[in-house]
């Protein structure tokens, strides 16, 4: 903190220094945006409309605040659908540039042969799972007997 302490006092001189000239400036633009000429003759009839209808019918209301809400859904739905897309996209081109590693690493042979083998094994195990829920509802397991 000790360090600090020159830089300190050196901004605080500048600040005290040009605080005269930059509160004009501020003044000025601070006053413009906040009361532009914009808003108040652009805006102003549309607002009132809006506040007239709303008030003198609560279904207008009621219909706004529906279609506020729907519309504030679909913008987080779109976030969220792009967050799923782009992690499957990663995931997509990981497990593609892990496979080209995988047979650079092993060669194309032996990794062709490892996968066709997982295949095989895996759809083996499908179709006996498959062959025994097919007992099971013929009668034969007793699990899921028809009537």
């Amino acid at each position: 903190m000790d360090a600090l302490h020159p830089y300190l006092l050196a901004l605080l001189s500048t600040y005290n220094t040009t605080l005269p000239h930059l509160s004009h400036a501020y003044h000025k633009l601070s006053s413009h945006y906040t009361t532009s000429e914009f808003s108040q003759m652009k805006m102003t009839p549309y607002l009132d409309t809006l506040a007239y209808y709303t008030l003198s019918s609560p279904t207008l209301l009621v219909v706004l605040a529906v279609l506020a809400t729907l519309f504030i859904v679909r913008v987080i739905l779109g976030w969220i659908w792009r967050t799923v897309v782009f992690w499957l996209r990663v995931l997509f081109w990981g497990a593609l540039v892990l496979g080209a590693a995988v047979a650079w690493q092993r060669g194309v042979e032996s990794t062709a042969r490892d996968v066709v083998g997982a295949v095989r094994e895996l759809v083996e195990f499908w179709w006996s799972e498959f062959e025994r829920f097919e007992g099971m509802q013929e009668g034969r397991g007793g699990q899921w007997r028809t009537q």
